[in-house]
């Protein structure tokens, strides 16, 4: 089976604690991963990120999981070094608790768009070098 790595910016109503994140991830689809509707899926993506889903990037679909994993590791690690994000002294790119349990999306970020224009650039370099 073969992986990609995505970036994605999902919004969703105001009002909530946090409205905008940068999500990035690995998948075997992306466009099921997003709209998947299933009956074990109680916080479904494409619902609680009502507004708006943009796929900043998208690899193609030629990895295998642990390099996938090896790059999804690299760009949040590059994030989380570029803005100092420590947690109990360990790098941490996830910057914000989120209180509904989001099946497969624990590592969000709030969304900046230099955080967001980083992490496609570091992509895109990862992506023509591996």
């Amino acid at each position: 089976m073969k992986y990609a790595v995505y970036v994605l910016s999902l919004k969703r109503a105001l009002g909530l604690k946090v409205n905008h994140v940068l999500k990035i991830g690995i998948t075997t689809n992306l466009d099921r991963r997003i709209n998947y509707r299933g009956a074990d899926e109680p916080y479904p993506i494409f619902k609680t990120w009502d507004k708006k889903i943009d796929v900043l990037h998208c690899t193609e679909y030629k990895y295998d999981e642990d390099t996938a994993l090896m790059i999804e590791k690299a760009l949040m690690d590059t994030i989380a070094l570029s803005n100092n994000s420590y947690y109990n002294g360990k790098l941490c790119f996830h910057d914000f608790y989120e209180e509904a349990m989001l099946s497969g999306i624990t590592e969000l970020r709030k969304y900046t768009p230099k955080d967001a224009y980083k992490a496609v650039t570091d992509l895109k370099e990862l992506e023509m070098k591996i």
